[in-house]
C-alpha cells in the first residue's frame, strides 16, 4: 500500500495521476514501488482510494517491457522512464467498482492484446481486425464476445448477422495472443465487411452493438493461418508472472485508515473468475504455497462454460497482495517504445 503524498497531483480541487509531458506521477509511483521491493517480473494492478481524474478512461494499461514476437505489436522497453528494471507494465484500475470484473480482465490482457492482423488467403489484401486505438478488436470482427471488444455474431441468413454476445470472455483468438492456446487450436472466425445497420447506417470500427442487434454485410472468413501469415508465429508463450496488487491513498490519507477487505475480496474473486474466462487454460494463483497448473480444455471444447472454486488466502504481505499468473505451458514474455503510452 502506498500513501499518495508527493505521488498524486491536484486537479481542479480533486486528485489525479498524471503522466504527460509536464508531470509524470505514474513514473514516481512505479519508482517508489521498485524502491520498496515490488520490482519483479510481472504487472502492477493499481487501485486508488480516490476518484482519479488523471489520464485515461475508467482504467488503462501502460506497457514497460515486451519483446514477444507474433502478436502484431512492436517491441517496447521504457523501463528506465518508469524507474524499474523488471516490471513489465501497470494497470490503473482507479477506484474499485461493483462491475470491475470484465474491466480487470480487459486491462490485464492489454499486455499482449489486441494487435493481431490478417492477410486472407495468401493475397495482399488485409482484413482490418482492429478498432479503437488499434488495441481493441474491430466491432465487425466475430470474436465470440471477447472482453477486448468485437462481438459474437450469428449469421441468421446469408449477409445478415445478429449480435449474440459482447464483452463476456477471452475468445480463442485472445487465448492465442495470451499464449494460452496454440495456433492449431484456434477455430476459423470471420469479419463482416461493408457492414450497415438494417436502416443502412454505416457501423464504425469502435461501435459497441447491443445483443440482438442485426447488421447487414459481406462475410470474409479468416483463419489463424491468415493471422500468422501477416504477423508471424507467436514466440514465445507466456510463463508464470506476478500481479502485484497495490492500493494508493489520496494525499493526506493515512494507509491505516483504509479498509482493505473489498480489495482482498476482489483479488480472491478474480482467482476464480480467470479460470472461466480462459476456458480452464489459465489461472490466477494467489496462494503463497503454490497452486496446481490448470487442466486446459481440448480445442473442440473451447468456449464452453467452466466452473471454478473460489479460494481465499490471507496475504502474507499484509498491504500488497501478489498473484502468480500461470499458463498451461511454461514459456516467457515481454514489449517497447520511446514514450509512455496507455491503452484503455
Amino acid at each position: 500500500m502506498l500513501e499518495g503524498d508527493g505521488l498524486v497531483s491536484g486537479i481542479d480541487d480533486a486528485y489525479g495521476i498524471r503522466f504527460d509531458d509536464e508531470v509524470d506521477d505514474l513514473a514516481r509511483i512505479t519508482a517508489r514501488l521498485a524502491d520498496e521491493g515490488a520490482d519483479g517480473e510481472g504487472v502492477i494492478v493499481l487501485f486508488t482510494t480516490f476518484d482519479d481524474l488523471g489520464a485515461g478512461g475508467p482504467a488503462y494499461y501502460v506497457p514497460f517491457f515486451d519483446d514477444v514476437a507474433g502478436t502484431g505489436d512492436d517491441d517496447v522497453d521504457q523501463r528506465a522512464a518508469f524507474g524499474v528494471e523488471r516490471l513489465e507494465g501497470i494497470v490503473n484500475m482507479k477506484q474499485l467498482g461493483d462491475e470491475d470484473e470484465a474491466l480487470f480482465f480487459h486491462e490485464i490482457a492489454h499486455r499482449h492484446l489486441a494487435h493481431l492482423e490478417a492477410t486472407v488467403g495468401g493475397s495482399t489484401a488485409a482484413v482490418t481486425m482492429l478498432g479503437r486505438q488499434r488495441a481493441h478488436w474491430h466491432a465487425l470482427l466475430h470474436t465470440d464476445g471477447s472482453v477486448l471488444g468485437g462481438h459474437g455474431f450469428v449469421e441468421s441468413r446469408p449477409g445478415r448477422f445478429v449480435v449474440q454476445s459482447r464483452n463476456e470472455r477471452y475468445a480463442p483468438l485472445d487465448l492465442y495472443g495470451l499464449g494460452l492456446a496454440d495456433a492449431d487450436e484456434v477455430p476459423p472466425f470471420f469479419f463482416v465487411a461493408d457492414a450497415t445497420t438494417e436502416d443502412g447506417a454505416a457501423i464504425p470500427a469502435e461501435a459497441q452493438l447491443a445483443v440482438g442487434t442485426a447488421i447487414l454485410g459481406r462475410r470474409i472468413d479468416v483463419t489463424i493461418e491468415d493471422v500468422v501469415a501477416r504477423v508471424g508465429p507467436r514466440d514465445p508463450g507466456v510463463a508464470e508472472r506476478a500481479l502485484r496488487y497495490v492500493v494508493l491513498t489520496a494525499p493526506g490519507e493515512a494507509a491505516a485508515s483504509v479498509d482493505l477487505a473489498p480489495y482482498e475480496a476482489f483479488r480472491v474473486a478474480m482467482d476464480a473468475a480467470y479460470v472461466a474466462y480462459t476456458d480452464g487454460r489459465g489461472s490466477l494463483c494467489s496462494r503463497f504455497d503454490g497452486c496446481a497448473p490448470p487442466t486446459k480444455l481440448p480445442a473442440d471444447e473451447m468456449g464452453c462454460s467452466c466452473s471454478s472454486t473460489r479460494r481465499s488466502r490471507q496475504s502474507a504481505w499484509g498491504w500488497v497482495f501478489v498473484a502468480l499468473l500461470w499458463s498451461a505451458r511454461g514459456r516467457t514474455h515481454r514489449r517497447a517504445d520511446a514514450r509512455p503510452r496507455s491503452t484503455n
